[in-house]
């Protein structure tokens, strides 16, 4: 389209700001183009100015819709058809309007069927169509979609957008639980963006963030430390507030995950803070994982209140049933990890892997067996399909939860060390550790005291690390059920049933199930009936049912005389 002489200084200054980063700079020169002449161009490269300053976004989306209808004007439908995407990311991404957003890609679609291949099909591919399938968990399709947008970029020479089609590819195969393969296409659509020298910086904001989110579901914080720090530099290089926020919210879960608590927090208030004022719709991620590491710390009025403010998402029903199961309410909790697996496809094992495991522990306190199984035979194919480390760990502790709720101590003591291995090689600390008091119980069933005491020691030790104050207390509650007196035997036997009552009383701890001996010490110690459902994440009704039994079976008729009891047995 053939500009007026006038107005080729002030945009061609603004393109060239736009580049370079100098997003201020560009907004004055645009505005100084329109001045003189209102040419789609000058309000479509405004529109980036405003969007990337990360200021003025609401100008930006004017901007983009001014631009379109002088484009339409023109009879330009390949310019028509690229700022519809530009409104289409504006919609989705900056205001949280799916719907209007995908007005947008519909219409994009519609002005760009049957022009030439460009750079534009290339976004409407990527940045459109395999965002969308992302989104619904269709990793076939963006794998497909991927590909294609990769192969049509190498022939238009745009090493920027191939790189967005390699990354798309390999954030299907890691959602998929290819992490060898999908990592390493990510590490190569992350160099190769970051290096491409781009000024459609939003190309290298989609593919870091897709690296990013990857080692959020492997934990791998080696990998995220250095993408992070790098994609960092580009950012803040750039003024990027909103790119550098995201950054740090993906790294502050890799953190959550290894145990690094205190950094997580940080890295979460500042992407926070940066997310507030730059992009608001998109503070949700940063709220949930803060939610989540309250609960793992015990704040567990904290967490409901966080993830109350971003009801609605699937981070915050998943994250809601966990702290059901926190609260001793095992049967809320079956019901909302439940709604969360029917939102989540097949397709995204590795997140379904964390919501099945979290359904055993929640099943086998509700006694559903069948729920147990099911979701124990999913975790399975899981783990076989895609071998990862924190897969097949999350395999491993749920089976040896099912185990240990079947009466087989020993099945689930082989379970929960494998459990330990492999949490603990992939770095999982406060996962370890409660596989770790998970084993302690196996080993006590198995009457393997000393070795239980030790390993319930280490967790309540690692536990202490971590901050994880409720946890803590859980552990030495498991310990007080360890305890003997100096000089006893450990190994419980039945009483005869021909005995005199006074030698049954005497003996009355060996017809006590190691929940009840739980139980059992948490009373002694003072602990109400809430909580002891609290500490060992159980409801109130199970733990009224557990101490009706411990009257029975101690021939006592208060919690003054079970509390008698079990300080003379040595039992707290």
């Amino acid at each position: 389209m053939e500009r007026a002489t006038g107005d080729i200084a002030p945009l061609e200054v603004g393109e060239r700001a736009l580049a370079e980063g100098r997003f201020e700079d560009a907004r004055r020169s645009f505005r100084s183009a329109l001045a003189q002449r209102e040419a789609p161009e000058a309000y479509e490269g405004l529109g980036w100015a405003a969007i990337w300053s990360e200021e003025e976004a609401a100008e930006g989306v004017d901007a983009f819709e001014h631009a379109h209808r002088l484009y339409l004007a023109a009879d330009d439908r390949r310019g028509a058809g690229r700022v519809a995407i530009w409104l289409a990311y504006s919609y989705g991404s900056l205001r949280g309007q799916p719907a209007v957003a995908g007005g947008w890609g519909e219409r994009a679609m519609r002005l760009l069927e049957g022009l030439a291949p460009g750079p534009e099909h290339v976004w409407l591919l990527a940045g459109g169509l395999a965002t969308m399938a992302l989104g619904r968990a269709d990793t076939g399709e963006v794998r497909r979609l991927g590909r294609q947008a990769a192969e049509m970029a190498r022939e238009l020479g745009r090493p920027d957008l191939e790189a967005m089609g390699i990354a798309l590819e390999g954030r299907a195969l890691v959602i998929e639980g290819d992490m060898t393969d999908g990592m390493r296409l990510l590490d190569e659509a992350a160099a190769t963006s970051i290096a491409s020298g781009t000024s459609e910086f939003n190309s290298v904001g989609l593919t870091c963030c897709m690296m990013l989110a990857a080692c959020e579901l492997t934990g791998d914080v080696e990998r995220a430390t250095e993408w992070c720090e790098r994609t960092s530099e580009y950012a803040e290089g750039h003024g990027f507030r909103a790119l550098f926020a995201v950054c740090r919210t993906s790294y502050a879960r890799v953190l959550i995950w290894r145990g690094r608590w205190r950094e997580a927090e940080a890295e979460l208030q500042r992407a926070d803070r940066e997310l507030a004022a730059v992009r608001p719709a998109a503070r949700g991620q940063a709220t949930a994982h803060l939610a989540e590491l309250r609960r793992r710390q015990g704040r567990l009025d904290e967490a409901a209140d966080l993830f109350a403010e971003v009801d609605g998402t699937r981070g915050a029903l998943l994250g809601c049933a966990a702290l059901a199961l926190d609260r001793g309410d095992p049967e809320r909790a079956c019901d909302l990890v439940e709604r969360y697996l029917r939102q989540t496809p097949p397709s995204d094992r590795a997140e379904r892997a964390v919501a099945l495991e979290l359904a055993v522990r929640a099943g086998v306190e509700c006694a559903e067996p069948h729920a147990v199984d099911k979701a124990i035979e999913e975790l399975g194919a899981i783990a076989a399909a895609a071998p990862t480390e924190p897969l097949r760990a999350l395999a491993s502790s749920a089976t040896g939860v099912a185990a240990a709720a079947a009466g087989d101590p020993d099945g689930a003591r082989t379970s929960f060390e494998d459990a330990i291995d492999l949490f603990s090689r992939c770095g999982a600390r406060f996962e370890a550790a409660r596989a770790r008091l998970d084993l302690a119980r196996a080993l006590r069933d198995c009457g393997r005291g000393d070795a239980a005491s030790h390993e319930a020691r280490d967790a309540r030790d690692a536990f202490a690390q971590l901050d994880a104050v409720r946890w803590r207390d859980l552990a030495d509650g498991v310990l007080a059920t360890l305890v003997e007196p100096t000089g006893a035997d450990t190994t419980a036997r039945p009483p005869h049933r021909d005995a005199p009552a006074a030698a049954r009383a005497a003996d009355a701890a060996a017809d006590l199930t190691p929940r009840e001996l739980e139980v059992l010490a948490l009373l002694a110690n003072g602990l109400s009936n809430r909580d002891i459902a609290t500490t060992l994440v159980i409801s109130e009704h199970t733990v009224h049912r557990h101490v009706s039994n411990l009257y029975r079976k101690l021939d006592v008729s208060s919690r003054t005389a079970a509390a008698a009891y079990a300080h003379r047995r040595g039992l707290v």
